[in-house]
């Protein structure tokens, strides 16, 4: 399936990372894209962004102080409204452990630090437009004979065809 062209301008990424020269290369990496970067410098501002600024994708470092994102994770997926906010893993940890831990507590991707600029300007949109497309298909009318439920369903037989 092929990506639609976004327009970097309509989406805001959350960076969360506490060293700030990884900060500052990724806003100045994104920002010049033109995408809306906003900065958390550990776990629990983190969260309080999310809340406030409501971003559609998070860049997540795994290891720093206070609380490391495996846990920023496994609390933002347990909540409905930042459930489907997408995260990549931005880190240096890249054990096979490492990476199954944060598939399995909602990680969406993976990017190994040092990260590689090509890498991450083909990531970042392609996972922005997956969130799109899943945020549209929610949020689309319903189709009124699966809204009613299996009583509104009828069994058709196959049409046969005619020679």
């Amino acid at each position: 399936m092929k990506c639609m062209k976004i327009n970097p301008a309509e989406y805001k990424i959350l960076v969360v990372d506490d060293v700030q020269s990884n900060v500052l290369l990724l806003k100045a990496l994104l920002g010049r894209e033109g995408f809306g970067i906003v900065y958390a410098m550990n776990g629990t501002e983190a969260l309080e962004k999310v809340k406030s600024e409501h971003p559609d994708l998070i860049l997540l470092d795994v290891m720093m102080p206070d609380m490391d994102g495996f846990e920023v994770a496994g609390r933002l997926k347990v909540e409905p409204e930042q459930a489907e906010i997408p995260i990549i893993f931005l880190t240096a940890l890249n054990d096979s452990a490492s990476v199954v831990k944060g598939f399995q507590l909602g990680a969406n991707d993976f990017i190994s630090k040092p990260f590689r600029r090509e890498e991450l300007l083909i990531r970042v949109p392609r996972r922005c437009c997956r969130h799109c497309g899943r945020s549209r298909l929610r949020d689309r009318p319903k189709c009124p004979r699966w809204a009613a439920g299996p009583a509104a369903w009828k069994w058709r037989p196959p049409r046969r065809r005619r020679c």
